[in-house]
């Protein structure tokens, strides 16, 4: 999950790649399905935190638009 993000971000923060619904399908994946979420909750609930802040820090960079709620 980490790897995935990290890698999302680094290569639209570099070069600009990356779409927003695709920020969007990973974001809804790793946070926003009821199924996926507990995992990284139970057994890594820093990773999971980091990889909230990061894509937070790519909507506030400009990278993707805020998905709303």
């Amino acid at each position: 999950m980490a790897v995935t993000v990290d890698y999302l971000f680094d290569c639209d923060a570099t070069a600009r790649l990356v779409r927003d619904d695709q920020y969007a399908a990973v974001t809804d994946e790793y946070v926003g399905d009821d199924d996926t979420l507990p995992f990284p909750q139970r057994h890594n609930p820093d990773a999971l935190y980091d990889r909230c802040e990061q894509l937070m820090e790519a909507i506030q960079q400009g990278l993707w638009q805020a998905p709303g709620d």
